[in-house]
């Protein structure tokens, strides 16, 4: 049975987390929702901000995907920006690594991903993690984490995640930043590093 969620109510975080939807007037549902229709909604912004195969992204959604680790701008049932906070360890540390980061690409440059960013601080920070961690893709988003906060180019080797690569596909690519929540002791720049799953 497929979870359905009301429609035009107030959210509770705590509820239904995944729907931490950001709106100007204030955050709530616009309608009816499946969890099929969610995870479509997914798949499609998926694609066209990164291009995967939908056997990659059923595999994510599969492994990795569930309520809580959502962060999401959704407007009249179309979902405009999303971010996918995941449990790893990293260096013994408690860490929420930032995955799959998308805008539409008629939405770009609003602000939906960084504000949805800023969110994903403050929950980490509620939740007691000590880090977050990202991948950036390019030397361009790397910039633009820094600006946020995130520091460091630490190689990262992945573990307990299958055969899934929550990387970038290339392994020698896979140059992880780091966003200190608490006092830690992080690694020298350039050290290689491990992010353990542990959802």
């Amino acid at each position: 049975m497929q979870k359905q969620f009301s429609n035009n109510r107030e959210i509770n975080f705590k509820q239904l987390p995944t729907f931490w939807a950001l709106h100007k007037k204030k955050l709530h549902l616009q309608h009816i929702m499946t969890e099929r229709e969610i995870h479509n909604s997914i798949k499609e912004l998926w694609k066209e901000a990164f291009g995967d195969s939908d056997e990659f992204i059923d595999s994510f959604l599969e492994r990795f995907h569930t309520p809580g680790r959502m962060l999401a701008v959704w407007e009249n049932g179309k979902l405009l920006s999303m971010l996918h906070v995941l449990p790893f360890v990293f260096e013994g540390y408690r860490a929420g690594y930032i995955y799959g980061v998308a805008t539409a690409q008629d939405e770009r440059d609003k602000g939906h991903a960084t504000r949805l960013m800023q969110l994903a601080v403050e929950q980490a920070r509620r939740d007691g993690l000590d880090a977050l961690v990202t991948i950036p893709a390019s030397e361009s988003l790397r910039g633009y984490y820094a600006r946020l906060g995130f520091r460091g180019r630490y190689p990262v080797t992945f573990t307990d995640t299958g055969d899934f690569d929550p990387g970038t596909g290339d392994s020698s690519m896979n140059i992880a930043a780091v966003l200190p929540l608490k006092e830690i002791s992080l690694p020298g720049d350039r050290c290689p590093v491990t992010l353990e799953w542990i959802g």
